[in-house]
């Protein structure tokens, strides 16, 4: 029995007498299958996760499965499985979080709401309460809100004028049913009024952008301390104001600094605390992630000090040496071909991120290991392990992953092994910021590839585009080993024209990571490059290897990773043949833009690289939406031809829209790549500026990866749902979901 929302796992014994390219279907019925059927899922794996919805009422699924050779012919069904659904209790969630006042002594009482929304099946109470000082009264004191429906709450300041000043820092918890939630709210007094604006210009920095705080479950970690640094300070007092949020009513600080305007020297020294006794069931799981936001009152918001603290139940880290077997369990796991904790050039600060969720409906065991670089992740006594718990239909949070699980710095690979992959989808990135600065802050998203995949000896190339060593770029390479037994990989880097720059082996250990910084420089001393690629093959040893670029903007230092590419796979993905099979090979580079954004202008670059012999004629489609002539949607087409190892020179590639398909006015589409789709390698890189005023801070640069449009990575009816983990609405980062229609 399972509650309404929740999605469960079906499994079953492999089908014996299948051919290759064989499926599952797995139907579902509310009625038994007398008569109906519901829905249909497809799958070459032997397990499949199905969701529900949120249901006020309880009902019953039953489940049934067979096997369908690749001609069509299918099998019998299994045996019926009945699984009973309770209905969802009313549950709630935050849709506006608790007020971060500023006012002046004198002034009236700040007002706001906090709003909650029921997010369960049956119509529910929750009843508020106010853990803190008492600096802050609430209106009414419990709301009874129907299934799917909102409510809010007026919370109000201090009665009467304030009298001191200072800040104040409070929590509202809501109780619910056996749950709980519950939003920090603060109040700032200046001793005289401030006027919004009055101080635009006024920057502030923290000297830590990413606090960590680690100790036992059941205890609070020490203070630590943060120094806040705004400039420039004039003649007019500067009084600094906190926010917390997303969540967050664990962390605590206090400083006498905040009660005062900022002194001479612009420094602040601030402690920062952790009560864990506040942590509630919407919080997650550990580790706990909240920002602290602390701007001058007064000035731009965007010019605030952002600081991302993270707590951390820690967990035993054991060596991991001589621990993993000779493959993982269920024939694969995830790899994380790098992450990293560390400084970097011009005072940047490295850290991965991540985020792990377990879409069953039963909790899941794993381990991780951490191998540093250059290690034998076998026998190397510097590899580390861990356990993960991570609860049914829950995201396990991967802040800060080396310091948070591994207790470490540095840089290295890491594989996730788990006996429950299906149930696992995983997503990781590494941010960046330089000196504390938010505006230097980017992110890149980090693939992440499973167990035995890469190039091996006999099994040709991978093939990297875009690769550069120039005045506005330089590309390093990362090769990670993925089969757990060592490699020789070499590595030749090609011009535009297709001729070769140099070529270099490097020794690969067993599940280890190397990273070559300029790989041009590396393998060619004093050579520079536009618009090359690269191939990696493998000359010895049975490992596996996955090369990734990292394709870096001189001037901002920001960078986007870029997988190697082999050679379509052959067959179509889960879900069955495709309406594309038996016609001619696409894929699509599912986002292009040249347009202003919200902060500044986004320009896209396409980079197609033809390793192969001979040249490679292609037809390439923008499908966009023009924003200057009402959105009307249009498209364009044009002819290139890749030369044989050769790329699309950057007179076309760079400013793509533009240079190649003509669109001057602002737009948004994708782009369709026909002809010889199989001979290339292609990755679209949009940019956008960091200073659109100023374009010599460069650019922050995020890759769009090319699909085939009979693969996975496209929906199909009966296909499984795709996963977006990591959807954040903070003072720090939204988030966009672009949807695109293929078959026309």
């Amino acid at each position: 029995s399972i509650t309404s929302g929740q999605s469960f796992l079906v499994a079953w014994s492999a089908a014996s007498g299948l051919v290759p390219g064989s499926t599952y279907e797995v139907e579902t019925s509310a009625n038994g299958f007398n008569p109906t059927i519901d829905a249909t899922f497809r799958t070459t794996a032997s397990s499949i996760i199905i969701p529900t919805t949120v249901s006020g009422s309880a009902s019953r699924v039953s489940v049934r499965v067979r096997a369908v050779q690749t001609c069509g012919t299918p099998g019998p069904y299994s045996n019926l499985v009945d699984l009973s659904i309770a209905a969802a209790a009313a549950n709630f969630s935050l849709t506006k979080g608790g007020p971060s006042w500023t006012v002046a002594k004198g002034e009236p009482s700040p007002v706001s709401t906090v709003t909650v929304r029921n997010v369960g099946g049956v119509a529910g109470r929750i009843t508020f309460s106010n853990a803190s000082a008492g600096f802050f009264s609430f209106s009414p004191s419990f709301l009874d809100v129907g299934p799917g429906a909102e409510g809010s709450v007026i919370l109000t300041g201090p009665p009467g004028a304030q009298t001191s000043a200072g800040v104040f820092a409070g929590t509202l918890i809501g109780t619910y049913g056996n749950g709980q939630l519950s939003t920090p709210v603060t109040l700032t007094v200046t001793p005289s009024q401030v006027a919004p604006g009055s101080l635009a210009g006024t920057k502030t920095k923290s000297s830590n952008s990413l606090v960590v705080f680690s100790a036992p479950k059941g205890s609070n970690p020490a203070a630590q301390t943060i120094t806040v640094t705004v400039s420039p300070i004039g003649a007019t007092p500067v009084f600094l104001s906190p926010t917390i949020g997303p969540g967050g009513s664990w962390l605590t600080f206090f400083s006498v600094g905040l009660s005062n305007a900022v002194p001479a020297n612009g420094q602040v020294t601030i402690s920062l605390g952790i009560d864990r006794s506040r942590r509630t069931g919407r919080d997650g799981a550990s580790p706990y992630r909240t920002l602290l936001q602390i701007g001058a009152i007064g000035s731009n918001p965007a010019d605030s000090a952002v600081i991302e603290v993270v707590d951390v139940d820690t967990i035993p880290i054991a060596g991991g040496a001589g621990q993993r077997s000779a493959a993982p369990a269920g024939g694969t796991s995830f790899i994380i071909p790098t992450s990293v904790r560390a400084s970097g050039l011009g005072g940047a600060f490295f850290a991965s991120d991540g985020w792990l969720k377990n879409l069953g409906a039963s909790t899941v065991a794993a381990d991780l290991f951490y191998t540093p670089q250059g290690r034998d992740g076998n026998s190397d006594s510097s590899v580390q392990k861990c356990a993960l718990t991570i609860p049914a239909g829950s995201t396990l949070r991967l802040s800060d992953l080396l310091s948070s699980y591994f207790s470490t710095s540095g840089t290295g690979q890491i594989e996730l092994r788990s006996a429950s992959t299906s149930a696992l989808s995983l997503r990781t990135t590494v941010e960046a910021i330089t000196g504390g600065d938010p505006t230097t802050k980017y992110g890149t998203e980090i693939p992440t590839v499973a167990y035995g995949t890469g190039v091996g000896v006999g099994s040709g190339i991978l093939a990297v585009p875009g690769i550069d060593d120039d005045a506005l770029r330089r590309a390093n390479l990362i090769l990670a080993e993925t089969r757990g037994s060592g490699a020789t990989a070499l590595v030749t880097v090609y011009t535009s024209g297709g001729s070769v720059v140099g070529t270099k082996s490097y020794l690969l250990p067993a599940y280890g990571k190397i990273q070559i910084d300029r790989i041009v420089n590396d393998v060619s001393p004093g050579a520079s490059l536009s618009g090359g690629w690269l191939s990696v093959s493998v000359t010895a040893g049975s490992g596996r290897v996955v090369p990734i670029a990292t394709v870096i903007d001189n001037r901002s230092n920001s960078f986007s990773a870029v997988l190697g590419q082999g050679p379509k796979p052959s067959g179509g993905g889960p879900g069955g043949r495709r309406p594309q099979d038996g016609l001619p090979q696409k894929f699509i580079v599912p986002a292009a833009v040249r347009a202003r954004g919200a902060f500044t202008q986004f320009v896209t670059d396409l980079k197609i690289a033809n390793p192969t012999g001979t040249p490679a004629s292609l037809t390439l489609t923008y499908n966009y939406i023009d924003l200057e002539d009402g959105n009307l949607v249009k498209s364009v087409q044009r002819p290139v031809t890749i030369p044989a190892r050769g790329t699309l020179a950057d007179a076309l590639s760079n400013d793509v829209i533009v240079s190649l398909f003509g669109v001057t006015n602002q737009s948004k589409g994708s782009i369709t790549f026909e002809g010889g789709v199989n001979q290339v390698a292609a990755s679209a890189a949009i940019s956008a500026q960091v200073d659109p005023a100023d374009p010599s801070k460069g650019v922050k640069t995020a890759q769009i990866n090319r699909a085939f449009l009979d693969s996975p990575d496209i929906l199909a009816p009966g296909s499984p749902e795709h996963r977006f983990a990591g959807c954040e609405k903070s003072v720090q980062k939204r988030t966009s979901l672009i949807l695109l229609e293929v078959d026309g």
